[in-house]
């Protein structure tokens, strides 16, 4: 009787161990193959195979990853803090569809991490978290060369969490007129220093991709949504949460919601949350429902607000509302 031969998993087919790496993470399939023979290390170095790599937070073990592929190769990346990652070209990274990143060092901008991320060629959804530092990193001046002219982006998702808010004025005078393929957008944003005449001399462009916001503002003002409304014409989805600058009444004066949200004729979905101290008459209050009721496409739809609207009791100071219309 003949001895029937093991087969061992090298001796499949390039094609079988490239789909299965598919599955794997790089930094499995480096620990696990590289070294074991010729044959992988060699099939690891093609550049036609891309890998999902996650960086942890130790520089000699990303060189040991770096060492054994190339920046080309990576199909998504997550990485556990941005310092790993900054001294590289954001040009080399050409593959690269899927990013996650977290920043913790406080003497790195955030914006430096928004410039890298736009730089990124392929790129088509982003996921940065902001989080309170765990330390410092030391900082030199990148030697990849930067693009004056600021190209477009690929981005059709960025997701953003900042723990104190991006500058309103940087990102709309610097991030968003470059995502011309944005459809989905979730940001924090901070309008400490109230609207730039700078925006409004360089528009933001027809955003006609962006159809869903999820948008936290604070310190702003009814004016910074209107600048949003004119370049997201084609918006289906809004969720916001915002929070006046101290001492604005102008977010409890129904007829200016009126006017915003006039502006976005294909909205689905809206979830509102406003919220913010000022002196008010009570009965004021109760004229946002009404107004809310008689937006004109919304009665067109037959779709009606649910609306939770709270007044502090003891102080009439605080005001806040929730509009939520349902999708019929």
């Amino acid at each position: 009787m003949a001895c029937l031969q093991r087969t061992k998993f090298e001796d499949l087919c390039s094609e079988v161990h490239i789909s299965i790496f598919d599955y794997l993470n790089l930094n499995e399939i480096v620990e696990s193959f590289f070294d074991l023979n010729q044959y992988f290390k060699t099939l690891l170095c093609n550049h036609h195979l891309l890998l999902h790599c996650s960086l942890i937070n130790e520089q000699n073990y990303v060189d040991f990853l770096l060492s054994a592929i190339s920046l080309q190769q990576m199909k998504s990346l997550k990485c556990y803090d941005y310092h790993l990652i900054q001294f590289q070209d954001p040009n080399q990274f050409s593959c690269l569809h899927t990013l996650v990143v977290f920043k913790y060092a406080t003497n790195i901008h955030e914006e430096t991490v928004i410039d890298f991320i736009l730089a990124i060629p392929q790129l088509k959804y982003c996921q940065v978290r902001m989080s309170q530092s765990r330390g410092r990193v030391t900082l030199s001046v990148p030697d990849y060369k930067t693009n004056a002219e600021q190209l477009p982006s690929s981005l059709e998702g960025l997701d953003i969490d900042s723990k104190s808010g991006l500058s309103f004025f940087y990102f709309c005078s610097h991030v968003l007129p470059r995502l011309f393929a944005l459809r989905y957008l979730k940001v924090f944003l901070s309008c400490y220093n109230g609207i730039q005449k700078t925006i409004y001399e360089k528009p933001i462009g027809q955003l006609i991709c962006l159809s869903k916001i999820n948008l936290k503002i604070r310190r702003g003002s009814l004016e910074h949504l209107y600048l949003l409304a004119q370049c997201t014409p084609n918006l289906e989805d809004l969720q916001l949460d915002y929070s006046p600058a101290f001492g604005d009444p102008s977010y409890i004066n129904a007829q200016n919601w009126f006017q915003l949200l006039s502006a976005w004729t294909n909205l689905k979905i809206l979830k509102i949350y406003a919220e913010a101290k000022i002196n008010i008459d009570p009965a004021q209050s109760y004229t946002i429902e009404q107004h809310f009721q008689s937006i004109p496409f919304l009665v067109e739809r037959h779709i009606c607000p649910l609306i939770d609207l709270t007044l502090n009791a003891r102080t009439q100071r605080k005001v806040s509302f929730a509009v939520h219309y349902p999708n019929h």
